[in-house]
């Protein structure tokens, strides 16, 4: 497993490859404020590619705002201090911390400080056939801040996720997938990923349990959709590590919101977990298939 360094943390320089992309991402989830969020980047220099903002905020099942910001132009600074749209992000020679403003106009704003508990872990998400980057690294950790509304104030202590990821990416290799992101506190969290693609399922994570990080190495979401075809409603999980540990995950969606743009789109569940008598928090995404793989169309003989 490759160490993520600070220079890791910083923007990238393109190949070349017209599919060529680097994002970055913060999720936060507090089940007690029934409040979370999603704010994605992604800075697409090569070939007029679509460099955009993707954010939402929702607190008691409403989203209460957005940005959906496309073709915009490239920024000039670098993620120690990064305006695009409506987000301001602000890292800093910690890997394991970063800071977030979001103002959406309409006079919704955060401030958030993220903290992990464990240093980054990166994993490949160039599954099968899929390409979604040539190196990608994750976090899990803790949330807090301000979230403001026109109407109230309310301080944030909440788990949050956070990714960085840069290569090619071509999201129509993505055919279908899972993700289960779930925190129980500064010392459990576990993020884990299923994908679909012509090769077949892989399953693929980590789980930061008793000081140390665990490779998974098999998941059953078995998760439940509602009749929309989207929106996640839960989950009977059970997760296996290269260590030798399982984890038995039930998920329960008490809200959701959309996620997503050109060329890719997903709910994001606002999940109250359960695992060992421990209760957590975090999303449910859940992307059905919507093409037939290369051994369907074999066996349709199409």
């Amino acid at each position: 497993m490759h160490k993520v360094t600070i220079e890791d943390c910083r923007r990238h320089q393109p190949d070349g490859d017209p599919r060529w992309q680097e994002s970055f991402y913060v999720g936060w989830v507090d089940l007690e404020n029934r409040a979370c969020g999603a704010n994605h980047i992604s800075l697409a220099p090569v070939g007029h590619r679509d460099t955009h903002v993707w954010s939402w905020t929702m607190v008691d099942g409403e989203v209460i705002g957005r940005s959906q910001a496309h073709g915009m132009p490239m920024p000039d600074s670098d993620y120690d201090d990064m305006k695009i749209g409506a987000l301001h992000v602000r890292s800093s020679d910690d890997p394991r911390r970063l800071a977030l403003g979001v103002d959406y106009a309409n006079g919704v704003m955060l401030d958030l400080n993220f903290a992990a508990s464990c240093d980054p872990v990166e994993l490949s998400l160039d599954r099968g056939d899929v390409v979604l980057g040539d190196r990608h690294y994750e976090l899990m950790g803790q949330v807090s801040g301000t979230l403001r509304t026109p109407s109230r104030s309310i301080a944030l202590q909440a788990s949050g996720w956070s990714d960085h990821s840069w290569g090619a990416r071509d999201f129509s290799t993505n055919i279908s997938h899972r993700w289960l992101w779930a925190s129980f506190g500064v010392d459990f969290a576990i993020s884990v990923f299923g994908f679909v693609s012509n090769d077949g399922y892989f399953p693929f994570g980590w789980v930061w349990d008793g000081g140390e990080i665990h490779l998974v190495t098999a998941v059953r979401f078995d998760a439940v959709v509602a009749d929309d075809g989207i929106t996640p409603r839960g989950c009977d999980a059970r997760i296996a590590t290269a260590s030798g540990r399982r984890y038995h995950v039930k998920g329960r969606v008490r809200d959701a919101a959309l996620m997503g743009g050109v060329g890719w789109h997903a709910m994001n569940g606002l999940t109250e977990y359960e695992c060992g008598g421990r209760i957590g928090e975090g999303f449910l995404e859940v992307n059905e298939l919507k093409v037939l793989t290369a051994a369907m169309k074999a066996e349709l003989a199409l």
